[in-house]
């Protein structure tokens, strides 16, 4: 862990999930397998090729995200980049479209720098437990919906402490 990530999360006391109902979000996305290590890889190396695609079929995309499907520290972790969009239409290649499901989901909105997301995953996670809330999975390790919204750019947003993102975790 770098020094500027160790410093960040503990500079940041998990704010408070709650319980929101979510309607289907339509979305552009490329699948990957990645480890811990190329995580941080995944942005500038894909949502390029994501805004590219979205700007050459005419789509409007809002937020940005990454989705987890499996989480395994030791095997890696298969997750999903893309953005929020206007309209479904069909992808190609690498790229996938679709709908983010709606239902019930335990829902943190962070504001500050990304690195701080680690403890907030925590903060969703034992909130659910405590509230009595299962996370819902569609097969026994494979999230049905855990996603990471991301609504500031850093590019042009150079105050990480103005970053806002949200963390939102499909339950039963």
């Amino acid at each position: 862990m770098t020094p500027l990530i160790a410093l960040a999360l503990t500079q940041q006391k998990p704010e408070t999930p709650e319980l929101v109902t979510r309607k289907p979000v339509p979305y552009v996305a490329i699948r990957s397998k990645e480890t811990i290590k190329t995580l941080s890889t995944v942005f500038p190396r894909l949502m390029p090729k994501i805004r590219d695609w979205c700007v050459k079929h005419h789509l409007k995309d809002t937020a940005g995200f990454l989705r987890y499907y499996k989480v395994d520290m030791d095997k890696g972790l298969e997750i999903e980049l893309g953005v929020v969009v206007d309209k479904v239409i069909p992808g190609e290649g690498e790229i996938r479209t679709g709908k983010v499901p709606g239902g019930k989901y335990v829902s943190l909105t962070h504001f500050g720098n990304f690195y701080n997301l680690i403890p907030q995953n925590g903060a969703v996670q034992d909130w659910a437990k405590a509230h009595g809330k299962t996370i819902k999975m569609s097969k026994p390790d494979v999230f049905a919906s855990r996603i990471e919204y991301y609504y500031s750019n850093p590019d042009t947003e150079k105050d990480p402490s103005k970053w806002k993102s949200e963390i939102a975790y499909m339950v039963k």
